[in-house]
């Protein structure tokens, strides 16, 4: 029972007159002296409305409404009454019926529509991620009612993890995913707020040791030194490997989606695949200025056709789906992983070299050249640090190309100038 004083009850509508003279019938709920109306599709005239609230003796067409309306709050105020605790939100889901159809009162039902709906608007990689995360919930309770998600489950799926090989890292995005569907399922009505177990003094998900690595300046050097053959493989995973590093360590999918669009003077000015649906309100673009490195590499491998629509490398066609974005980017980054993997062996760098190494690097040897963290932050494409960032204003272009020139002592301009046509 819901201990709210939520209550529901249908009006006349009086602010916009239809055509026929008639007025739109609005259901309005009530809850701590503020109010929401919701749409049920009756209109009626003023006098026809007064006639169903005072009189007994109604036409058969107007008895008929008035039953209708006794219907709808009746309906309303089940709702309200079933609720485990009252918002409008979880009020106008199961008033108008938008909840999942879960019979079996089973969470791993509403993380399956979830994971529909992130493919349905082309969030691949997310969806496959949460799907990843539903496999491994399932894998330990094939089934999982609502009120069984508490903090003793949580512990034991935790436990069983970890004795099957999982990582704390991984662990702890499998129950991010699944905490994000217990979320729903409070807004739902489905679990009361108070049983959420999620929160200090409750269960707390693994944060995990990512220990992130990165390589030294010299370590570079000898990455833009490595005597390969022009235009192999190899050549090709060096040159996009290094092009992320001066690049602000921008990560494959992005430099996948690069359009010529993207390039203004001497800068590229770039939106995140990982932020472009996720924060559409705050979106920020981030500044690239274009190293000599990164304008060589355009040069040597980039679309001969430079039209603003087209992509600068031919890795992706245009206006490819989803999956086949997703695919493309996946045999990119498995081709730099290879290749990479071999050069830094060849070098006797012990740390594999992951096209994240190529990002992390960018940013420690920032840091190390006593670049500002939040220039650090906002290449990144970082949100945070606001009031420095409005400290920086206009003169953050200027300040970042004086450090992206630190990031190698390579004169990469002279030791890699293309042959004149």
């Amino acid at each position: 029972m819901s201990l709210s004083k939520a209550t529901a009850k249908i009006v006349l509508d009086k602010r916009r007159e239809k055509q026929d003279g008639k007025y739109p019938l609005k259901l309005r709920v009530t809850y701590l002296r503020k109010y929401k109306d919701y749409i049920i599709a009756i209109d009626l005239s003023i006098e026809d409305y007064e006639r169903i609230t005072t009189s007994k003796k109604l036409p058969d067409l107007l008895r008929e409404t008035k039953n209708r309306i006794q219907i709808e709050e009746g309906k309303a105020n089940q709702v309200i009454r079933d609720l485990p605790e009252f918002t409008f939100k979880m009020f106008k889901a199961h008033y108008y019926g938008n909840i999942p159809k879960s019979t079996s009162g089973d969470i791993y039902t509403l993380m399956e529509n979830y994971v529909a709906k992130l493919a349905d608007s082309g969030r691949v990689s997310t969806a496959q991620s949460y799907h990843t995360a539903l496999n491994s919930l399932k894998a330990y309770q094939k089934r999982l009612r609502f009120d069984d998600v508490t903090v003793d489950f949580l512990k034991k799926y935790e436990r069983d993890a970890k004795n099957k090989g999982t990582k704390d890292t991984t662990i702890g995005i499998y129950l991010r995913s699944f905490r994000t569907i217990v979320n729903q399922a409070i807004d739902l009505g489905y679990i009361r707020r108070e049983d959420y177990p999620f929160r200090k003094g409750k269960y707390v998900i693994p944060a995990g040791q990512n220990i992130k690595k990165a390589l030294t300046q010299n370590q570079i050097d000898s990455i833009i030194e490595f005597k390969r053959v022009r235009g192999s493989n190899e050549d090709m995973a060096i040159d996009i490997w290094l092009f992320s590093y001066f690049c602000n360590g921008l990560n494959i999918k992005d430099i996948c989606r690069l359009r010529y669009a993207n390039i203004e003077n001497k800068t590229m000015r770039v939106i995140r695949a990982k932020t472009e649906l996720t924060s559409r309100n705050n979106q920020k673009q981030i500044i690239i200025p274009l190293h000599d490195f990164a304008k060589l590499t355009i040069d040597k491998w980039g679309n001969k056709n430079n039209a603003p629509e087209n992509h600068i490398f031919p890795f992706l066609p245009l206006n490819a789906s989803p999956l086949r974005e997703r695919m493309s980017v996946q045999n990119v980054t498995k081709l730099v992983n290879k290749y990479m993997k071999k050069v830094g062996e060849t070098l006797n760098i012990k740390i594999p070299l992951t096209t994240y190494v190529a990002r992390h690097s960018f940013s420690t040897i920032m840091m190390q050249n006593d670049a500002p963290l939040v220039l650090i932050s906002r290449s990144l494409g970082h949100n945070s640090l606001k009031t420095t960032e409005n400290y920086l204003g206009s003169h953050e272009n200027d300040v970042m190309t004086k450090y992206s020139n630190l990031l190698t002592k390579v004169d990469v301009s002279e030791k890699f100038k293309l042959p004149t046509e």
